[in-house]
Order: C-alpha cells, then sequence, then structure tokens
C-alpha cells in the first residue's frame, strides 16, 4: 500500500462460522482493510471492543448470549463514536429489526447475501455493498476529528464564526443527519 497508510482494523461478531470467513475473506483482499478479530455473540464482541477497539464493528442481530441489539446498546454505553454496520439477514429497507438497530446507535446497515451456497455471488454483494459502507464510514471517522465544532445555546438566534472579524456575521449553519439518526449527528 502507497505511503504505509494504516488498514482499518475490522472486528466481525457473528455466531456463524461462514459468514465469519466469508468477511474475513473478502476484507483480506483488500489493501485498506484487515480483520483484528472476529467473535461469535455479542458479549464476546463487547469485551473485545472494550480491550482492544477497532476502527469498524461488523455485527449480526440473531446471535446466542447477547443479541446484536443488545450488544449495540452496550457499545453506545462506552463507545459512541466507533461505527457500527450492522451486517444481518434480517436488516432490509425499512424492517422493524433494522429501524431498532438504527435507532439504538448502529451507524449503518447491510444485509446478508441471501444466497451464500454460491460464494462469488456473495462476494460480489459482500463487495458492491459492504465494502463502500466501510471505506465511508471509516473516512467520515477520520475526518470527524478535523473538524471543530462550536456549541451553540439553544436559545442563542446569533451563530458566529470564531475566526471571523466581527462577532455578529454568520458564515453558516449546517445540521445533517444521515442513516445513523441523532447519533450520527
Amino acid at each position: 500500500m502507497p505511503f504505509d497508510i494504516p488498514k482499518i482494523k475490522i472486528l466481525i461478531v457473528d455466531d456463524s462460522a461462514v459468514i465469519r470467513r466469508l468477511l474475513s475473506t473478502a476484507i483480506s483482499k483488500q489493501e485498506d482493510m484487515e480483520v483484528m478479530g472476529t467473535a461469535a455473540n455479542g458479549l464476546l464482541g463487547v469485551e473485545f471492543i472494550k480491550s482492544t477497539p477497532p476502527d469498524l464493528v461488523l455485527l449480526d442481530i440473531e446471535m446466542p448470549v447477547m443479541d446484536g441489539i443488545e450488544a449495540l446498546k452496550a457499545v453506545r454505553q462506552f463507545n459512541p463514536q466507533i461505527p457500527i454496520i450492522i451486517f444481518s439477514s434480517l436488516t432490509q429497507k425499512g424492517a422493524s429489526t433494522t429501524i431498532d438497530a438504527l435507532m439504538s446507535g448502529a451507524s449503518d446497515y447491510v444485509p446478508k447475501p441471501t444466497n451464500t451456497q454460491h460464494l462469488d455471488q456473495a462476494f460480489i454483494a459482500i463487495e458492491e455493498q459492504l465494502l463502500p459502507k466501510i471505506r465511508n464510514l471509516h473516512t467520515r471517522k477520520q475526518g470527524r476529528s478535523a473538524v471543530k465544532i462550536h456549541a451553540v445555546d439553544a436559545g442563542s438566534t446569533l451563530v458566529s464564526n470564531p475566526h471571523a472579524g466581527t462577532a455578529n456575521k454568520v458564515e453558516a449553519l449546517c445540521i445533517g443527519v444521515s442513516t445513523g439518526g441523532p447519533a450520527a449527528l
């Protein structure tokens, strides 16, 4: 990789050994990503994140011991910044599980490939749907540290730029919320 740019370190949390292997293989083929660990249930995933925080987490929903929603809520209590992509057969656009995950603090979601018997098709789905989201979320996380956010009193009618010559000039006011909802904001 040029200039020895650090790789995106990813934790895979899924009870299916097949899916863990499929994701690990797809990620290991990327020059800018690496799997730093895997966990077979939500509790192991939460413990891993506490001890060795990855750059990003891929999290299944249906798992033994602790499901993905419980794990997501637990992680958000001690690490609200880490990007977490829900990667589950239950996450479809508009599905109640997807909404629950996003409301609980998921950064994004990607449905698992439905036909893992044809590995070529599963790899294509991962490359087209999951890998771009990983890169996008990691880039946004990296860019976040370069942006200075100035808090404004809720009752205030004036937003000023501390770097501008006059304190009464409004430069810009931007509010944005994406797939991650209020947690992303």
